[in-house]
């Protein structure tokens, strides 16, 4: 086993040997490159591998991030279970970060295993997804990415390989998953109430004021008194004589 990290340049087809190297000697280790959009380039990124105790070959959870712009490495959340002997492969939903996928694999009582085990790059978290059929270790396995859009099909394929009981399998399993949005459930709406009449304050208008026309006092007009006619005195009958 080592902990060496070496680099292939296919245009020049040489082998560079980085400086930086496993904090722990590893082989048959899953490894995917996941890119990080944080820092604008891809990351390597570990989960298990395999141990040697100087007998056989023992599965680990060591699980490690490298950068190969900056040759430094460093670890990351540790996969659940021990695994090794197997390959992470990459996968995503509609509009979300790409994840690593862990197949089965491993040796180790009680491994081989189904499991398949994902890594969240961005919250630095693992999780489970559906087991596959056959426990295998030493398999051939890969993705198409999954769905990077509402269209198509994410498939991960996966042949061959050894059994629980050390056989050799023949067997393919394929996985296939609809990148489609999921169909709108019907939410129950609860109608909106209906408006409440508001009290609107109007001031009072005022009363019109009464209009007062001025209407001309007649001038008074005098009366003639009548003339008073004297009464005539009555004269006696001729007055006697003395």
């Amino acid at each position: 086993m080592t902990g060496a990290i070496w680099e292939f340049t296919p245009g020049t087809n040489t082998w560079l040997l980085k400086n930086a190297v496993l904090p722990v000697s590893r082989g048959y280790i899953p490894t995917l490159a996941v890119y990080d959009f944080k820092v604008g380039t891809y990351l390597i990124y570990t989960g298990g591998g395999s141990d040697w105790n100087g007998t056989t070959l023992v599965d680990t959870n060591d699980s490690f991030k490298y950068d190969p712009i900056a040759d430094s490495i460093g670890t990351i959340a540790s996969i659940p279970r021990a695994t090794a002997e197997t390959r992470a492969v990459p996968w995503a939903f509609p509009k979300l970060p790409q994840e690593m996928l862990v197949m089965g694999g491993g040796r180790t009582p009680p491994n081989p295993s189904d499991e398949v085990n994902v890594y969240f790059p961005f919250t630095n978290g693992w999780g489970t997804y559906d087991h596959f059929i056959t426990a295998r270790r030493n398999f051939a396995t890969d993705s198409n990415g999954g769905c990077d859009g509402f269209f198509g099909y994410g498939h991960i394929w996966l042949a061959g390989g050894y059994g629980s009981d050390g056989t050799p399998l023949s067997s393919m399993e394929i996985y296939c998953n609809p990148c489609a949005p999921p169909t709108p459930t019907a939410t129950a709406t609860t109608p909106p109430p209906s408006p409440t009449a508001t009290a609107t304050l109007t001031p009072p208008q005022p009363s019109p004021s009464p209009t007062i026309i001025d209407t001309p006092t007649p001038t008074p007009t005098s009366t003639p008194m009548p003339r008073v006619t004297p009464t005539p005195r009555p004269r006696p009958s001729p007055a006697p004589r003395p």
